[in-house]
């Protein structure tokens, strides 16, 4: 079993990157690598989550996880 993946089940937790990607732990780079360091990866605190929801109007998540589920949803049309 993926250990990344089990911890993101348990952990809700949005990181984001100094470009500005949002991404949930199974998604985001892996800890430690050359583009989580490059990146600048980080956690979302709840201020910026509360102050990005506001900006966009809508909850804050995971870039790839809503693809994913647009994706889905058109698929089902």
């Amino acid at each position: 079993m993926n250990a990344k993946r089990t911890t993101a089940a348990k952990d809700p937790a949005l990181l984001w990157s100094e470009e500005g990607r949002v991404c949930c732990l199974e998604h985001a780079p892996y800890p430690g690598s050359d583009t989580w360091r490059t990146g600048r990866w980080r956690r979302m605190t709840d201020r910026e989550l509360a102050v990005f929801a506001a900006e966009i109007g809508r909850a804050v998540e995971c870039e790839v996880c809503r693809a994913v589920r647009l994706c889905a949803a058109e698929a089902a049309r």
